[in-house]
């Protein structure tokens, strides 16, 4: 049974341009019925990659999470949407506490970091804040083997009272070479390119 260690992972192998594509949506229901927070966004994603969507009636830490694995079951690359709360007049400060904890969940994961960086950078072109690290893990039970490159995004719509927190992770062999390659490589960078977060509209208890 796949086990998620820690908030939002990301992972994919390379696609062909003319590969085929769905679409996942998230709307007010869909929220509602995964006790998630509101926040409407779709993504594209090439078929051949898995998910593990949430499970419906239950508190969840993601809206989606995408991977694609090698012949062994181990992740090649992987990328997940989840949140954090941002309702509060400590918004900064909140952000910056949420980012500083994931060094320590990489480690009790049993990741072995190097090459960590919490803060601002720019990425694709957007100023974000954001955990970066590489890790390596031997954790075959869990899915994980090899040495990864991890990415944690933070996005802050206007709309919504809850960020959008993405966390993209590749390993070693995969097309990723570098954190900017996680905006134009590899299968999971379908999903940024088409991301578009979406105005709320009225939830379905109200």
């Amino acid at each position: 049974m796949r086990t998620i260690l820690i908030p939002v992972f990301i992972m994919a192998l390379v696609g062909s341009a003319c590969q085929k594509r769905n679409t996942f949506s998230v709307d007010a229901t869909y929220c509602y019925r995964h006790l998630l927070p509101l926040i409407q966004f779709s993504v594209d994603y090439p078929v051949d990659l898995q998910t593990m969507p949430p499970t419906a009636g239950q508190r969840n830490q993601t809206y989606n999470y995408f991977f694609k694995s090698d012949a062994g079951g181990n992740e090649i690359e992987s990328i997940s949407f989840g949140y954090l709360s941002l309702d509060s007049t400590e918004q900064e400060a909140n952000m910056e506490a949420i980012i500083g904890q994931m060094e320590e969940s990489y480690i009790e994961a049993g990741f072995d970091l190097s090459d960590t960086f919490t803060g601002t950078q720019e990425f694709d072109g957007k100023s974000l804040k954001m955990f970066r690290c590489t890790g390596t893990i031997d954790r075959p039970q869990y899915d994980l083997s090899g040495t990864y490159r991890v990415q944690t995004l933070i996005l802050t719509p206007e709309y919504y009272n809850n960020g959008l927190m993405i966390t993209m992770m590749a390993r070693d062999d995969s097309p990723i070479q570098s954190y900017e390659d996680f905006a134009e490589k590899g299968s999971i960078s379908v999903l940024w390119q088409t991301l578009e977060i979406e105005e709320p509209e009225l939830s379905p208890e109200g």
